[in-house]
C-alpha cells in the first residue's frame, strides 16, 4: 500500500506550494476519470472492479496529501509572520529608545508592561484604566 503522508520535512514555501498544486491537480485528474466511469456506467459499460478501488483510494490519499501540504504551508507562513513581526517589534524598540527623550521611552515601556500584564490576566483590553494615548 502507498504511503499516505508526505515528508515535507526542510522544503521550502515555494516547493511547498509547487507540491501543493501538483497534488491538487491528480486530485482533479483522478476525479476526472472516475466522473468518466460513472458517464460509462450509465451507459452500460462498467469499469473494472480493481480500478475503481483503486481510483477511489488514490483520490482519498491524495485528498490526505492535499490537507498535510495546506497545513505545513500555513505553518510555515505562521513562522514566518511571527519571525517579521518580532524583529519588527525589537527594531522599533531600538529605533524608539535612540530618538526618543529617555523619560517618554520609560513612561511607555511601564504603560506596555501594563498592558501585557493585564493581557495576561486575561483582562479586555476595554477595562484597561491609566492609558497615556
Amino acid at each position: 500500500m502507498e504511503t499516505i503522508l508526505l515528508n515535507l520535512e526542510g522544503l521550502t514555501e515555494e516547493e511547498l506550494v509547487r507540491l501543493k498544486l501538483e497534488t491538487d491537480a491528480s486530485i482533479a485528474h483522478i476525479q476526472s476519470q472516475i466522473d468518466s466511469a460513472r458517464i460509462d456506467a450509465q451507459e452500460g459499460e462498467y469499469s473494472d472492479r480493481n480500478w475503481w478501488k483503486k481510483a477511489n483510494s488514490a483520490r482519498k490519499i491524495k485528498g490526505v496529501q492535499s490537507q498535510q501540504l495546506q497545513h505545513a504551508l500555513g505553518q510555515l507562513r505562521a513562522e514566518k509572520r511571527k519571525k517579521n513581526s518580532s524583529n519588527f517589534e525589537s527594531k522599533f524598540i531600538e529605533v524608539a529608545r535612540r530618538k526618543l527623550p529617555p523619560e517618554l521611552f520609560s513612561e511607555l515601556t511601564d504603560i506596555t508592561l501594563r498592558l501585557v500584564e493585564q493581557r495576561d490576566e486575561k483582562t479586555p483590553a476595554h477595562e484597561t484604566s491609566g492609558k497615556r494615548y
